[in-house]
């Protein structure tokens, strides 16, 4: 019926285009996979950060309890202007992914500046107020980072049991289709 040489030929326009094909679909799916591990790499430097200003918060926390509560006339004003500062930086790091802590840095920055210029319990107080906002605050975010965390993971993991079905099909649908080719091939 057809020549050996136009059976060749199908033959390897179907493997052409079946490879095009495929290689399109696998594309498509590595482009939400990368998109899904770039989205994580993200959240993890975020994540970083957070750890970094809630370990500063933690700090200056006990500064601030120990400031309080001891009997010291004088407060150690330059062990809390440090745990502020410290806290002011890390907070400045994550204020573009949660523009809410702009407040919290604005809150923090003039409690510390009012304790500066008058260093009294009840202006320590206000400061152990405001850290303890930035305390929830931060728990929030950490709770939104968590959500992200898992919606990333599921967009990960979809896409790549959208590849590893691409796979399994498209390698079916190879066997079925080379069958085919040496039934033709061979009549």
């Amino acid at each position: 019926m057809f020549s050996l040489q136009a059976k060749g030929l199908f033959g390897f326009l179907v493997l052409v285009v079946f490879s095009v094909f495929t290689y399109a679909l696998l594309d498509q799916q590595h482009d939400r996979l990368q998109a899904a591990v770039d989205d994580m790499e993200r959240l993890y430097g975020i994540e970083e950060s957070m750890t970094k200003v809630n370990t500063s918060v933690a700090h200056a926390i006990l500064h601030i309890n120990d400031a309080y509560f001891s009997r010291r006339e004088n407060l150690p004003m330059e062990t809390l202007m440090l745990d502020s500062e410290a806290i002011q930086t890390g907070l400045q790091n994550l204020v573009s992914a949660f523009p809410v802590l702009a407040g919290a840095i604005s809150r923090l920055r003039s409690k510390t500046r009012e304790l500066g210029a008058q260093p009294e319990r009840a202006i320590l107080i206000e400061l152990r107020s405001s850290v303890h906002v930035l305390v929830a605050e931060l728990d929030m975010i950490a709770r939104e980072l968590r959500t992200r965390k898992n919606a990333y993971r599921g967009n990960y993991l979809s896409a790549y049991d959208g590849m590893r079905r691409i796979v399994v099909t498209m390698g079916g649908g190879a066997i079925l289709a080379f069958g085919t080719m040496i039934a033709i091939f061979l009549t």
